[in-house]
C-alpha cells in the first residue's frame, strides 16, 4: 500500500472540470449544450445539480437595491403601492428597502458622487464609532450587504450613489453625527 502524507493538493473546480464531468455524467445535457439549447454552461450545470441558481426573492432583493429612486418608485407604482414604501406594505418585502425620501435642499435626488469632505467626515465618524460601512448602510435604514456607501467612499475609484434615499438618509446621518 502507498500512502501519501502531506496535504494533498486541492483539484480545481472550474468550467473545464464541470463540462467534463457533463459529457461523462449527462451525456444528453452535454449534447443539448453545444447545440446550443443552454445559453451558458452555467445553464446546463444547474440543469444537471452542479450549480444552484440563487433564490429569485434573493434577486428581486439585488435588483431593488441597484435601482435608483425613479425606477424603484415605477416599480412601486406597477405593484399598486402608489410610488412610496409606507409603514402598512408588506414589511417582508421592504425589509431592506429604503423609505423613498427628499431631502430640504433637493440636492440629495440626482445621482453623485461623494465630495472629499463628505468621505472624510463618514470616515471621522466610522473610525470614532468604530463602524464598518455595513454598519452604517443598517444605521441609514438599508441592507448592511449594499456596497453602495464602500463603494462611494473608495479612494481608487469611488463611484455614484444612484440612491436618492440613500443620500438624504446619509446627509441626516453625517448632521447627527458632527
Amino acid at each position: 500500500m502507498h500512502y501519501q502524507f502531506g496535504m494533498a493538493k486541492k483539484m480545481k473546480r472550474d468550467n473545464d472540470y464541470y463540462l467534463e464531468r457533463l459529457k461523462v455524467e449527462h451525456p444528453a445535457i452535454y449534447a443539448d449544450l453545444g447545440a446550443g439549447k443552454y445559453l451558458s454552461a452555467r445553464q446546463a450545470f444547474t440543469a444537471a445539480g452542479y450549480r444552484k441558481d440563487p433564490a429569485l426573492l434573493t434577486k428581486l432583493k439585488g435588483m431593488w437595491t441597484k435601482a435608483d429612486a425613479s425606477e424603484q418608485r415605477e416599480f412601486l407604482r406597477w405593484l399598486g403601492l402608489g410610488g412610496s414604501v409606507s409603514a402598512g406594505a408588506s414589511s417582508t418585502s421592504s425589509r431592506h428597502a429604503p423609505t423613498p425620501t427628499a431631502t430640504s435642499s433637493g440636492a440629495g435626488s440626482a445621482p453623485r458622487k461623494l465630495t472629499p469632505s463628505e468621505i472624510a467626515q463618514i470616515e471621522a465618524i466610522m473610525r470614532r464609532r468604530n463602524l464598518k460601512p455595513g454598519a452604517v448602510m443598517k444605521e441609514l435604514g438599508c441592507d448592511p450587504s449594499d456596497g453602495s456607501l464602500g463603494m462611494a467612499m473608495s479612494h481608487r475609484k469611488p463611484t455614484q450613489i444612484k440612491n436618492a434615499a440613500l443620500l438624504s438618509e446619509l446627509e441626516k446621518w453625517l448632521d447627527k453625527h458632527k
